[in-house]
């Protein structure tokens, strides 16, 4: 064979090869955004790693069962259902049906935030998760630099920061952040929250606007403060909470169901949907008020006889009643 032979053979050759690769690329539909992300666990083994969405690409090892991977990307092609997975540093694509997917968990980049630790010590881990590994600890006051808000579908949000030169995570409730990453990514001069469930908790609460105060009443047109909050968690619907909502007073279930969720007592932290709780003695049994913070310092709450349900100041209705906890509980 002639050497110009040859070279039309190679060039014929790479040529079917291209053209193959993009028709694979536009016969598979990518569903989800790299920036996005699940955990996952292999349920039956060994599975084969692919190179591509489909059995027609070559097998390139297997993975056993009861194996963790990350999932970057849903991919369906030819009707079937494929991830695109990290595992050991090499991107594979696994059918979908022999894998466990656990929670997404969505991380937006913005422009570097200077915020400080204002709970400590403070555990710093290795990803957007209480079960994963502690790297160690940030003492209150101590000053960090977030990379990014990471969100975990039904659990808290984490900000993504860097920790003794390593891509470190800890959780958003605990760091108070000047200049905020919105949930939309832009960079703000103050907290914004623009959560699909955060607007439904305040529309829902201005729905009843207006309506009358009555001790005791939990609506639908009457209500005291905990029967207030009470409707509107109930009417929101339980994929809107990471806990249920309480039926009875405050001062009898705060401790055992909503402490646990409380990022602390200054209001300035505080989002649309956080519901703020007052207290007399700083404690449990001095409970006498709970509201929703509304934005711009102000709350929404079924305040008094005298006012109904109503947006007011937060620090004329904090007057003598200091915050115990500003309960975030919003998924």
């Amino acid at each position: 064979m002639s050497t110009a032979a040859g070279k039309r053979i190679v060039l014929i050759t790479f040529m079917f090869m291209a053209l193959f690769c993009l028709y694979a690329i536009f016969d598979a539909e990518e569903v989800s955004a790299d920036t996005t992300t699940r955990s996952g666990v292999i349920k039956n083994g060994p599975l084969n790693l692919r190179t591509g969405p489909g059995t027609d690409y070559s097998a390139s090892g297997t993975i056993a069962k009861g194996k963790k991977v990350t999932i970057t990307a849903t991919t369906k092609r030819n009707g079937s259902t494929w991830y695109k997975i990290k595992y050991r540093s090499k991107t594979r694509y696994v059918a979908a049906k022999y894998v466990k997917a656990g929670k997404t968990i969505t991380i937006t980049y913005s422009k570097s935030k200077t915020a400080v630790v204002k709970n400590g010590p403070l555990n710093v881990r290795s990803g957007p998760s209480t079960g994963k590994k502690k790297l160690g600890s940030l003492a209150k006051g101590k000053k960090v630099t977030v990379k990014a808000l990471c969100k975990v579908s039904g659990s808290y949000s984490w900000y993504k920061i860097t920790y003794k030169s390593k891509t470190a995570y800890v959780c958003s409730s605990y760091i108070k952040i000047k200049t905020a990453v919105s949930s939309s990514g832009s960079a703000t001069g103050s907290v914004t929250y623009t959560g699909t469930n955060a607007q439904k908790v305040i529309a829902c609460a201005e729905s009843k606007l207006g309506c009358a105060y009555q001790l005791g009443a939990s609506g639908p047109d009457k209500f005291d403060c905990s029967g207030f909050v009470y409707w509107v968690m109930k009417n929101c619907g339980a994929q809107t909470y990471i806990a249920a909502p309480s039926t009875g007073l405050w001062k009898t279930t705060y401790d055992s169901k909503y402490a646990a969720y409380s990022i602390g007592t200054d209001y300035t932290d505080a989002l649309p949907g956080d519901i703020v709780v007052f207290s007399t003695n700083g404690r449990m049994s001095g409970i006498t008020h709970v509201a929703f913070y509304y934005g711009n310092g102000k709350i929404i709450h079924a305040s008094s006889s005298s006012t109904g349900v109503c947006v007011s100041s937060i620090t004329a209705s904090a007057a003598g009643k200091p915050i115990l906890g500003i309960v975030r509980i919003i998924k």
